[in-house]
């Protein structure tokens, strides 16, 4: 993608669940499954997005934010939701905010679940490619992921301790840093890199 297609991305991955605010809190906050009706609500919160999105008049080339985020829960077999889009008829970046959407949920810790393990994610991803992912996008995932994970990162041990704990904590910090700035590198993401 151009830098003009990542910012549309940047904004859509960031916007994309705005529509959650007009999702009932005893739904959006439950720490069990959902009723077949709290689900159907649910559900609507990608059309809510686009409702709030649509309100603003993005410039240019950001006018596909709104149909990106109003649609990172397509899937490629036209299964998904809120329009049922099959693969040809989704935007690139909804496909790319699919992926991404769905491995954050996985590795995340909820109420209701405990975080996957990284591996186990990925290979959740891949197994659903080409139903719910678009195979193009889950092996530039799986690359991505193969090449952060092939970055060599320091570990905080014991060992590297000084004895002071303010300084310790500098310490892990400055480690944690230079583990992000490793894998940015590797991945040639410029915005991790220049902050």
């Amino acid at each position: 993608l151009g830098n003009e297609e990542r910012e549309v991305l940047k904004y859509a991955a960031l916007l994309h669940d705005i529509g959650k605010i007009g999702i009932r809190d005893h739904v959006l906050l439950k720490n069990g499954p959902f009723t077949d009706d709290e689900r159907r609500e649910m559900n609507t919160h990608p059309i809510k997005t686009k409702s709030i999105l649509d309100k603003f008049r993005f410039p240019g080339r950001l006018q596909d934010v709104s149909a990106i985020a109003a649609h990172h829960h397509e899937k490629v077999n036209g299964k998904g939701y809120p329009d049922g889009l099959t693969g040809n008829e989704m935007h690139l970046g909804s496909k790319i905010l699919a992926v991404a959407d769905v491995f954050d949920a996985l590795t995340t810790e909820r109420p209701y679940k405990e975080a996957w393990p990284i591996e186990q994610a990925e290979d959740w991803i891949r197994s659903n490619s080409g139903t719910q992912f678009d195979p193009a996008v889950v092996a530039a995932f799986c690359a991505t992921r193969d090449l952060a994970r092939s970055v060599t990162k320091i570990e905080w041990s014991d060992r590297l301790s000084v004895g002071y704990p303010q300084m310790d904590e500098d310490h892990r910090q400055l480690i944690a840093i230079i583990n992000r700035l490793s894998t940015a590198g590797a991945l040639d993401n410029r915005q991790v890199i220049e902050f």
